[in-house]
């Protein structure tokens, strides 16, 4: 489940770009921009901060409001299923309980849905 919750992150980042910039630019653009994605650039807080920062810097802002707020309950949660699931992948084996499990899924669709939200043309 934790390579899962990573991975539907960092699909939906790519997807979600890749339907936006068809959206708004042209099509040599587009071919430009999407060869950069689905290159395994991470779903950390920071990767993704810095991902929105290259589209704007607004939305990077608008991200760190969301993943701040509740005592930074996304980020701190995100950052924990990040660290996991590159322990699980490098296999240097990582105990992860149902409950932390359970947990970090809800926040890979939240971030997921933040995502879905800001890039919707």
């Amino acid at each position: 489940m934790v390579i899962r919750s990573a991975g539907l992150i960092e699909s939906i980042r790519d997807d979600v770009a890749d339907l936006y910039i068809r959206e708004v630019a042209h099509a040599r653009a587009h071919r430009r921009i999407t060869s950069g994605l689905r290159q395994g650039q991470g779903a950390r807080p920071k990767q993704l901060l810095d991902f929105l920062r290259s589209f704007d810097p607004a939305w990077a802002e608008e991200f760190a409001l969301f993943i701040d707020q509740d005592d930074a309950r996304v980020k701190d949660s995100l950052g924990a299923l990040i660290a996991a699931r590159t322990k699980i992948a490098h296999g240097d084996g990582e105990a992860v309980s149902i409950s932390h499990a359970l947990r970090w899924a809800d926040v890979a669709k939240e971030v997921s849905d933040w995502l879905i939200r800001r890039f919707e043309p």
